[in-house]
Formats: C-alpha cells, sequence, structure tokens
C-alpha cells in the first residue's frame, strides 16, 4: 500500500470515528486516536481537517506570517508538499505544524502528513519529543527455528 494510499485509509478511519460519535457536540477528528499512547501515521488532512488542528492550538503557537504560509500553500498546490510531522497532545491540543495547516486551508486542496498523535511536550522548548524508532524484530536466516512446546 503506498502512503497515499494508506493516509486516505487512516482518513476515513479518524472522519468515521467523528461521525459514529453519538455526542451531539461532537470532539474534533484528532481527539479519537488509535491508542492511548503516542504513534504516528500518515494521514491525508483536508482543508477542514487542518483547521480543527488549528482551532485546537495551545497558547505557545505561533502567529501565522504570511510569507510562510504562501510558500507552503504554494507547495500543496505544486504538488511539492512532503508527509511533514503535524503533533498533537493527549488532549488534542496541536503542539506543532501549525504553518503547515496554515498552508494546507490557505491551498484549499487535501495532502498527506504524518500525524503525531498524543505527543508529550518538552517543558523547556514546547516542541514535541518523538520517541526513537522502534527495532524491527527479524530473525536471521542461519538460526534455528525454535520448537513449539515439550
Amino acid at each position: 500500500m503506498t502512503p497515499e494510499e494508506k493516509g486516505k485509509e487512516n482518513q476515513a478511519y479518524y472522519l468515521r470515528r467523528q461521525l459514529n460519535d453519538p455526542v451531539l457536540a461532537k470532539r474534533p477528528w484528532h481527539h479519537y486516536t488509535r491508542a492511548p499512547h503516542c504513534y504516528q501515521e500518515i494521514v491525508t488532512l483536508t482543508p477542514q481537517m487542518a483547521q480543527e488542528l488549528l482551532d485546537s492550538a495551545g497558547p505557545s503557537a505561533r502567529p501565522a506570517t504570511k510569507q510562510v504560509v504562501d510558500r507552503y500553500s504554494q507547495c500543496v498546490l505544486e504538488g511539492r508538499f512532503t508527509p511533514s510531522l503535524i503533533a498533537a497532545d493527549p488532549q488534542g491540543t496541536l503542539l506543532d505544524g501549525s504553518m503547515r495547516l496554515h498552508g494546507i486551508v490557505h491551498a484549499g486542496k487535501e495532502v498527506p502528513v504524518t500525524m503525531m498523535f498524543n505527543a508529550q511536550a518538552d517543558p523547556l522548548s514546547g516542541d514535541p519529543i518523538v520517541p526513537p524508532p522502534t527495532k524491527p524484530e527479524y530473525r536471521s536466516i542461519d538460526a534455528p527455528w525454535e520448537e513449539d512446546g515439550p
């Protein structure tokens, strides 16, 4: 599955969870996480999803500057936008990526991004703390197979 396909699949998951929430005052889509711990995945954001994230920006969010937003918007429109990291904490507050999100909203076009859910903020900088990548488990082709049971 390509990153674009995975992003669309994840987009559908979050929007479906939001739509099926029985509570009348629905929470923003990024509150419907898959797990309580920090994780990352590619999600294709619509301009509306990007705006919901921006609406949850904390007090430490930098104000948007026209020059930076225009540059990100142009990258989106020209197909040069790479899946940059957008991070939200366990309460759903946006920690990182506000300028990129403004660019997506300004461009009016959906784009895949790498979302980090349930991120912890560094107490000094306010930036998200990115967990180290997990080492994949693998077996050597020379290792003997383990027997099952006695």
